[in-house]
């Protein structure tokens, strides 16, 4: 954990802007930042099967998931190249993508109540539970996403209710 991390996290969160973060490619149970800080969107990868991806950290903190497998992206040959990538920092723009469709719908949403939206609306895949570590809160569904933003009926994020400021837990503090 970073303090300059984590107060640029917490003045993003109070201008109304979620950080959204990959959660990593270790394939691995661990805890990287910023994915772990609370009051992100720490996101997973998925493949073209709808499974998470086998290199997708996963955690505790882990939000969402979202397709991050055979993703085609600029190159950096030449100004008309492409590549295909993997990974979970090629799933997180999806979400981000996502957000931005969202706040077409209600521009006033809070950065919690985008991320209860987009948690709530989640595919459960690989597990009915309602989180697991693997894939979160499931895959990201923007069309029950949308919904919900329209309806403009959402509360803030349970785990949050609403508090802005957030924090380095005490068993993480950097000496």
């Amino acid at each position: 954990p970073s303090y300059f991390v984590l107060d640029v996290i917490n003045i993003a969160i109070k201008e109304g802007v979620l950080p959204v973060v990959a959660m990593g490619n270790t394939g691995s149970n661990c805890i990287f930042y910023p994915a772990a800080y609370p009051g992100v969107i720490a996101v997973g990868s998925t493949n073209g099967k709808d499974e998470v991806s086998t290199f997708s950290t996963r955690g505790e903190h882990i939000s969402l998931v979202a397709p991050g497998e055979s993703i085609v992206s600029v190159g950096t040959l030449s100004s008309d190249s492409y590549i295909v990538s993997h990974g979970t920092s090629m799933a997180s723009p999806f979400v981000a993508g996502a957000i931005a469709y969202l706040m077409s719908f209600n521009s006033e949403l809070t950065p919690f109540q985008i991320k209860t939206i987009l948690e709530d609306t989640a595919d459960k895949i690989d597990g009915e539970e309602e989180f697991n570590i693997k894939r979160g809160y499931g895959r990201v569904n923007v069309y029950k996403a949308a919904k919900l933003a329209k309806t403009n009926n959402v509360v803030n994020n349970k785990f949050f209710n609403g508090r802005i400021e957030i924090s380095i837990p005490p068993s993480l503090k950097m000496s």
